[in-house]
């Protein structure tokens, strides 16, 4: 798979496919904010037209798309405004949720879809402000989501996306937290950015031990799906 970040010489989203088809790229990904597509209560937008084209480009070049969107992002919590102040564990959330989704899948095809990742980096986010029972609201909110997923868009899978440091050593991995997230999802993704603490490249072989040590934290055989 591929992100497009930058615009081809030509400017335009074709050279770009077709430079990805050439390198062998089988998926692309997307990333959108929840409050990007809900603009309001019910109200909702396909931003700058993202869903539309893919939907006309990405098929027809054999190719799939890893969509991910955002409830938060990173240390954001970028739902509806009138949500902002809403725990997740709320069955209003989820409810809004799955609405937005069905949106979605209407405007592109969900078989085409390799997986929906909801939420980026999510152990970044700052939960200060939010109940003490944070995580095993956002847990709740997953299972919710997967459920409407599974049943109605059979074949597409849910997870999340966290950092790597934060699935081995951080929030996630503290406690059982991570393990608690991750029994209800179909699949988990990684940020991964080898860098120190001064945001210098590391040694190419401390990538190996880093990837092992992720590899032995998210053992394939605890998610079946």
């Amino acid at each position: 798979g591929l992100d497009f970040l930058d615009a081809s010489e030509s400017g335009d989203f074709e050279a770009n496919r077709v430079r990805a088809v050439e390198l062998g790229v089988t998926s692309l990904a997307v990333h959108i904010n929840w409050n990007q597509i809900e603009i309001s209560p019910g109200r909702y937008v396909d931003p700058n037209q993202t869903l539309s084209t893919l939907q006309r480009i990405v098929p027809a070049s054999g190719m799939k798309l890893n969509l991910t969107i955002r409830p938060i992002d990173a240390t954001d919590k970028t739902v509806p405004s009138d949500l902002v102040d809403t725990d997740f564990d709320r069955a209003q959330m989820a409810h809004r949720f799955n609405a937005m989704l069905d949106y979605v899948f209407s405007v592109y095809d969900p078989t085409t879809i390799t997986s929906i990742q909801v939420g980026n980096e999510i152990d970044l986010y700052n939960t200060a402000s939010e109940s003490s029972t944070f995580w095993d609201d956002y847990r709740l909110f997953l299972e919710r989501i997967r459920e409407h997923v599974n049943r109605d868009y059979f074949g597409t899978r849910v997870g999340f996306t966290a950092t790597r440091e934060g699935l081995t050593s951080g929030l996630l991995a503290a406690g059982g937290v991570f393990q608690d997230i991750a029994e209800v999802v179909d699949v988990i993704g990684v940020t991964y950015y080898p860098l120190d603490g001064d945001y210098r490249v590391q040694d190419p072989d401390n990538v190996y031990d880093d990837l092992e040590e992720l590899v032995e934290t998210c053992p394939a055989s605890n998610y079946p799906n």
